[in-house]
């Protein structure tokens, strides 16, 4: 009894343990397994853009295909070689193709259940009427019984024009108290009537007048909660230094771009604007990451007409546990834990 007690417990641990082993390499996959991504794209004089990007996870299991040819982005999802997701024009026609033959099968199936249906049907008719007799009826039985009515009928009327002689003029008598009856009523309903009118406006007139001076009331309220938080935050960085905070924000902002930006970019880049005010904020903003990029790419703003050209090619990668990290390294600081404890209060 005891050995096979031993060997279910062991049995049962065992599972366990495969199951917080799947679990655990399932989650270190998920984190640690990078989703990679590569794009090229050129276009020179007259030609239109044409570019191509595509985004690929654990040894192309999960695959993001885009492309952009003749102003249109055509795109593609592969989940173990197998499309589920796009707009191409193949793979619309073969999935209404797919549903017309589901429709003509369904339609097939009804079908066949409503002949199957009918079928006993006849059957059981054709068993009736061989089950029917014929015999012809007695004609003589069938006019005595029609006379009789008919007598019967004619005695019925004779007795009616006695009682009541006919008079097409005659209207029904209506006496003056059910008049003055019938009037008393009406006034008393309508009197009714207009009193609950009158009580239903006034409700309403005072529901929108108490609607009115809540809504008054709350947004007065949330811009007194408003303040005394904004005064709350700058008292805090006033007294937490505000630099020490920027500076924590920044470093941590230009780690993500870094790890999200390709590592790989080369080819040659001429872009110009209508403004060359904005041709020359977007240079700005680029020589700001043009020093990881020096060797290998060329930009060449033009200030004087709008123009796009050139080819460019880059691979990069991104990882989970790269914001994982970077978010355990920010709680772990007391300026951001003291800071989101001020905002949750």
């Amino acid at each position: 009894m005891l050995s096979t007690i031993l060997s279910v417990l062991l049995f049962v641990l065992k599972l366990i343990g495969f199951l917080l082993l799947f679990l655990l390499t399932l989650v270190l996959i998920i984190l640690f397994v990078p989703v990679r991504y590569r794009m090229e794209g050129d276009s020179y004089h007259e030609k239109p853009i044409v570019g191509h990007i595509q985004i690929t996870w654990f040894l192309h299991l999960i695959n993001v295909q885009m492309n952009y040819l003749s102003k249109t982005l055509f795109y593609d999802l592969k989940i173990f070689g197998k499309v589920f997701f796009s707009n191409r024009p193949d793979f619309l026609e073969a999935k209404k193709e797919k549903e017309q033959a589901k429709r003509k099968k369904a339609k097939e199936k009804a079908q066949k259940k409503e002949h199957l249906k009918k079928e006993p049907v006849v059957a059981e008719e054709i068993l009736v009427k061989d089950e029917i007799d014929y015999t012809e009826p007695d004609h003589e039985v069938i006019m005595e019984s029609a006379d009789s009515t008919v007598a019967a009928v004619e005695i019925a009327e004779e007795e009616n024009k006695e009682a009541l002689p006919y008079n097409p003029t005659r209207q029904p008598t209506v006496f003056p108290e059910e008049k003055t009856r019938e009037k008393e009523q009406k006034e008393k309903t309508q009197k009714k009537r207009k009193e609950k009118e009158s009580k239903k406006d006034s409700n309403e007139k005072k529901k929108t007048k108490e609607k009115k001076v809540n809504k008054k009331e709350g947004s007065l309220k949330e811009k007194k909660g408003i303040r005394e938080r904004l005064d709350e935050v700058k008292s805090m960085m006033e007294e937490y230094q505000i630099m020490k905070l920027l500076t924590i924000l920044k470093n941590t902002l230009f780690r993500v771009l870094k790890h999200i930006l390709p590592r790989k970019l080369e080819g040659r880049l001429r872009f110009g604007l209508d403004d060359p005010g904005i041709t020359g904020r977007i240079t700005g903003y680029a020589a700001a990451f043009y020093p990881f990029y020096c060797k290998t790419l060329t930009l060449q703003p033009d200030f004087q007409e709008k123009c796009l050209e050139g080819d460019l090619k880059g691979s990069g990668r991104i990882r989970l546990a790269f914001f994982l990290w970077i978010l355990i390294t920010l709680l772990l600081k007391k300026e951001i834990r003291k800071l989101i404890r001020l905002i949750l209060k």
